[in-house]
């Protein structure tokens, strides 16, 4: 008895630190807890360099799909009885000689004289806005060209549903009359000759077409790449609709605006390719869907694809290329389909705020213009489109 009289303060501090240990063991517990509930209700509000600093700026898991467009043309599509393909390309900032080369090629409207073909580009706005520059560089590519779409988020691998979700509300809104959507990255290469001539007349209401993957064939991952909240999908191995490879996908006009309408009010999935092309369909019901053969839709070889194009046989439509692979490719189904007309040798393109020359047979690239912000934009757009 004597001892402990002697030390007081050692069951003081004993006690002390045993109400300190249980303090922080309710405290993470409660931070865990509110840290993992539903996180897509907050949206992350951030200046938006150039813009509005009083507009939000979404990040990856908001719910609210309806994102706020900066940049865009109401008018691409006006003016017409009926636009027969609208290229919905996914794009990066930073990727403008990827653009260019669409441009130039198979979503250039001069090229088809029996078609309307119109072409928009997605994008968000850059994670490192004073890197090279590049906002301003977007603005004047969209003061040139008028088909930059560009959201109130950051673009990043994370938000490419927020970018599909947007492309599918700017043509509910301005582009109603088209015929067809087709939904691809900037590294596809469309044939339009083969499109149009076998598959543009089966005109369905409500279809997709593109090379699928049958319900529960996709896991759902936690660790890879294209890893999910333990808290979404908790009871599945695998998710349980058909879906698509977001490569390239084909998507009637009509379809668009029922798909936008159904993002409006389904839960949020990041994953791009299950969300707009599996969930979003399975929500609208009665969705046809048509399966792209491999001898139609290919990740070959460059020298197979030229090889192939290179023949009137051909029924490629689908296959991956990079600049100036596209050109290349478009130079060899231009000379079969339209042998006798004279293709270009050489072409211009727009890369980060700068005008080039690009020579088809040297494959080298020459400054032509360092600023275009100092010549006329009608006089450069003019030059751009030869």
């Amino acid at each position: 008895m004597t001892s402990r009289c002697k030390s007081p303060l050692k069951w003081f501090y004993i006690m002390a630190l045993y109400q300190l240990v249980i303090v922080c063991f309710l405290t993470f517990v409660v931070m865990s807890w509110t840290r993992h509930q539903d996180v897509t209700r907050f949206v992350v509000r951030m200046p938006v360099p150039a813009r509005d600093d009083s507009a939000p700026l979404h990040k990856r898991h908001a719910a609210d799909l309806n994102v706020t467009i900066l940049l865009e043309n109401k008018t691409i599509c006006h003016g017409l009885d009926s636009v027969s393909v609208l290229f919905m390309v996914h794009t990066a900032p930073s990727h403008t000689a990827q653009r260019q080369a669409i441009r130039a090629t198979y979503a250039n409207s001069s090229h088809h004289q029996t078609h309307s073909v119109r072409v928009i580009f997605l994008l968000g706005v850059q994670r490192r806005p004073n890197k090279l520059n590049i906002q301003t560089a977007i603005d004047i590519e969209h003061r040139l060209f008028g088909d930059i779409i560009q959201g109130n988020f950051i673009d990043a691998y994370t938000n490419l549903t927020y970018k599909g979700v947007m492309g599918f509300k700017w043509i509910t809104q301005h582009c109603k009359n088209v015929d067809y959507v087709i939904k691809i990255d900037d590294d596809v290469y469309v044939d339009t000759f083969n499109f149009f001539a076998n598959f543009y007349t089966q005109r369905q209401k409500n279809m997709i077409m593109c090379h699928s993957w049958p319900a529960w064939s996709l896991l759902v991952e936690r660790r890879s790449r294209w890893r999910v909240s333990k808290h979404l999908m908790r009871r599945y191995d695998a998710y349980p609709w058909d879906s698509c490879s977001g490569y390239a996908v084909v998507i009637s006009g009509a379809l668009v605006p029922r798909l936008y309408k159904a993002a409006l009010m389904a839960p949020f999935l990041w994953i791009d390719d299950i969300y707009l092309f599996g969930l979003l369909p399975d929500l609208v019901g009665n969705v046809t869907r048509l399966h792209l053969e491999d001898k139609r839709y290919s990740n070959r070889s460059r020298r197979e694809v030229i090889q192939c194009f290179n023949t009137s046989e051909c029924q490629l439509v689908i296959s991956s290329a990079q600049v100036p692979y596209i050109h290349e490719l478009w130079r060899a189904r231009h000379r079969t389909h339209l042998s006798g007309h004279l293709v270009p040798v050489r072409t211009h393109v727009f890369v980060n705020g700068s005008v080039y020359i690009w020579d088809f047979k040297t494959k080298r690239m020459e400054i032509f213009m360092s600023d275009p912000r100092e010549y006329n934009i009608p006089e450069i757009r003019t030059l751009l489109k030869h």
